[in-house]
Parts: structure tokens; sequence; C-alpha cells
């Protein structure tokens, strides 16, 4: 039976990890250990917590592993290359680790590494898949189980299965959603990949873009946007970093954006308030998009109606792009 590595982070992984320890207890493959980054500070409270992949390999007795680095010549990279270089493991699995593995560490296990990565390769590799494809308004997306290779998400693939974005979903829907996809994908294919008989395909040269990290400032909405563009925007930053604005100098965030379907000229600025009732619409560099509910900067999020009768917002008043300056 098959000895396995799990290398992850977040719980996009997490709920992976969990499904395939279910699977290999029923296959008596072993999970070995597990992998995942150190223990962070979170939220406002700052308090250092477990990433969740820990949480689920310490519920199931899985050892753990959190090197603060996997560079060689540091010391926590040496410490675990002897690790796994002693482990004698016939498959390690990346499911969003969020660090490279070192080229010398690929060749240690008989089958290698692989990863399940959300996105159909050869679009969107790199680090935040699914955000840049809702936000580019991506028809369909998928997971592809790849082989792991020194350059970023470029491996030969084993297998790839699709999903059809929904207007309905948002970057923390579709995440759920991709981790189903992505242990039933992998579970349907581990074990000729265990056998050495599946076989793989090159990436296509063509198609090839990149999904940088997604960074806080990256919810900021651009007005001058079509009213598509900035919906497929708000989504894809939900529920972090959230879409925000700038409203009389202070960051504002905006909950529940909504194409309006209305076809009427609009001279309004960009930004512009144009109606407030049940929702905030706001004039776009194209048609308008409407917001269920904001948050100010040092408040609780709040309805449209609420901040209406406190005076808070007025229709003809604009969102604006910068914060105030001194």
């Amino acid at each position: 039976m098959a000895r396995i590595a799990f290398f992850g982070t977040p719980d996009f992984a997490a709920s992976q990890l969990d499904t395939l320890i279910g699977y290999c207890r029923e296959k008596g493959h072993t999970i070995l250990f597990a992998v995942c980054q150190p223990d962070r500070p979170i939220g406002r409270s700052q308090k250092v917590m477990p990433p969740p992949v820990k949480v689920i390999a310490l519920n199931n007795h899985i050892p753990i592993f959190q090197p603060q680095t996997l560079k060689a010549g540091s010391q926590d990279g040496e410490e675990f290359y002897q690790i796994l270089k002693e482990s004698a493991l016939d498959l390690a699995i990346v499911v969003a680790y969020g660090r490279l593995i070192p080229t010398r560490m690929l060749a240690l296990p008989k089958r290698g590494f692989i990863n399940v990565h959300a996105s159909l390769l050869p679009r969107w590799r790199g680090a935040s898949p699914i955000q840049r494809a809702i936000m580019a308004g991506d028809a369909k997306t998928g997971v592809s189980i790849m082989e792991l290779v020194p350059e970023m998400d470029a491996g030969d693939i084993y297998q790839m299965d699709s999903i059809e974005i929904q207007k309905s979903d948002n970057a923390g829907s579709l995440t759920e959603r991709l981790a189903h996809l992505g242990s039933a994908t992998l579970l349907s294919c581990i074990e000729q990949i265990l056998d050495g008989t599946k076989s793989k395909n090159s990436q296509p040269k063509a198609g090839i873009t990149f999904a940088p990290k997604l960074e806080k400032n990256d919810g900021l909405i651009t007005w001058e946007k079509s009213n598509i563009e900035i919906f497929n925007h708000a989504r894809a930053v939900n529920p972090w970093p959230q879409a925000f604005s700038y409203f009389k100098g202070k960051m504002v965030k905006l909950f529940g954006a909504m194409v309006v379907d209305d076809n009427a000229a609009l001279s309004a600025t960009p930004g512009t308030i144009v109606d407030a009732s049940e929702t905030l619409t706001v004039a776009c560099g194209s048609g308008k998009i409407c917001f269920s509910s904001l948050q100010f900067e040092g408040r609780k999020q709040t309805s449209i109606l609420d901040a209406l009768n406190g005076k808070l917002i007025h229709v003809g008043e604009q969102f604006s792009t910068q914060p105030a300056t001194i």
C-alpha cells in the first residue's frame, strides 16, 4: 500500500485532505504526514491560529510539519529535506500549500509530486486562479491534476475536470465547489498515478495566463470600468479583501453587487450615487451597478436604508479611488 505526504494550508486544501484521509483508510494507503505553513495571527484580534490543514491533520492523528522555509542551506530546509528523503514516499500531493517545492525535493517520492490546481491550465497559473477567473468573466473553470515541476504550474497534466462559473458565484462559493471537484478528480486518478499507468499530457504553449496573488488593495473598485466588469470584480474579491471604495476620504466596503439592467443614457460621472433606497445605485464607466449593503470605516455593516436614514449617504455624492489627503 502507498505511503503519501500531503502539502497544503487553507480551507481549500483542508477539505481535500479530509476526503483523502477517508479514501486512504478505505484503500489501505498511509498518509505519513502533512505539511502546512506556520501558525499565523488572524483577524482583528491577531490571535495566532493554526492553518485549517493542521487542524484536520491533528484531528486525524497525522503528524504535521510547519517549516518556516524549504530553501536549501536553511536549518528548516535541510532538516525537512532529510525527513522527506528518509520517508520512502510513493507520492506527495500538493494543494494550495503556498510555497514552491525546491527542485531537489521533487524527485524524492517514487511517483514525484502532484498538484491539485484550481484552474484549467495553462489558463491562470499562479496563486489566485479562482479569483482571477471570476474577475476576468470566465464562463468556466475547473481543476487540473498536474505533475509538479520547477517552473510554476507548468507541469504535465494527468487529468482535468471543469465546471461552469455561475453568476451567483463569488470567490468563496466557487472555492468550495472547486474543492469538492478537486477531491473527486484526484481520487478518480490517484490509483493509476500510484501504479504508474496514468498517462499525462504537456500543457499547450498557447493560452498561458497568470494569476498573481490577491492583495488587499485588489478590492478597490475602478468606477470607470463597465458595470459588468465591476460586478465580476466585486464577486472575485468576496469574501476577501471585499470590494471597497473611498467616500468623503474614508474607506467604505460595498456588499451584494448586482448589475442594473437599464439601458437609459447616463451622464453622471463614474462613481456617483444616482439612486438610493433599499439598494445603492452607482454610475459606472458604462451602465450602473447597485449594492445591497455597505460598511463604513470603523462601523458595522449596515443596510442602505439605514445609511440613508442616518444621513450617511445622499444621491449625487461620489465615491473615489483615493483616500483623503492630509
